[in-house]
């Protein structure tokens, strides 16, 4: 609980900052430090809304990972049209930093197909992913929604 109560202190802190001095100095850092402090709160819309607010400016730090963030929570909120274009964007860009993030990407885009009725190219992903990462983190999910054993 001591810990939630300094993150809350801590996102109330950056909140005050980011309104004071709107793209000074350090919006950068307040924004990525209250993201990862919404995150850590399990407040999921109010860490979109940051990314929203901070755009695709791919002189971002971890501009790939807070992109696909942004693609992963606008998926979780429905609005998997928007995360498509995302995932999709991601996948485009060559040699994708981090195994992780073009893992995340290619099974986001694979649901997102799969919430839209696309279901050809929703199974497409889900065995591309399973080409790919047989063992990775979401490879049960995969072999789940393309009714495969475990």
């Amino acid at each position: 609980m001591k810990q939630a109560g300094s993150l809350v202190s801590a996102v109330a802190a950056l909140e005050s900052y980011r309104r004071a001095y709107p793209r000074g100095t350090f919006w950068v850092e307040a924004t990525i430090a209250e993201l990862d402090a919404q995150l850590a709160l399990g407040h999921r819309e109010d860490a979109l809304s940051l990314l929203e607010q901070a755009g695709d400016d791919p002189s971002l730090p971890r501009s790939a990972e807070l992109r696909l963030l942004r693609a992963e929570l606008s998926a979780r909120q429905g609005r998997c049209s928007e995360a498509l274009a995302g995932f999709e964007a991601l996948l485009q860009v060559p040699g994708l930093t981090g195994r992780a993030l073009a893992e995340r990407a290619l099974y986001g885009r694979a649901s997102c197909q799969q919430a839209l009725g696309r279901f050809s190219e929703s199974r497409s992903d889900y065995e591309e992913y399973l080409s790919r990462y047989p063992h990775g983190p979401l490879a049960t999910e995969a072999r789940r929604a393309l009714g495969l054993p475990r």
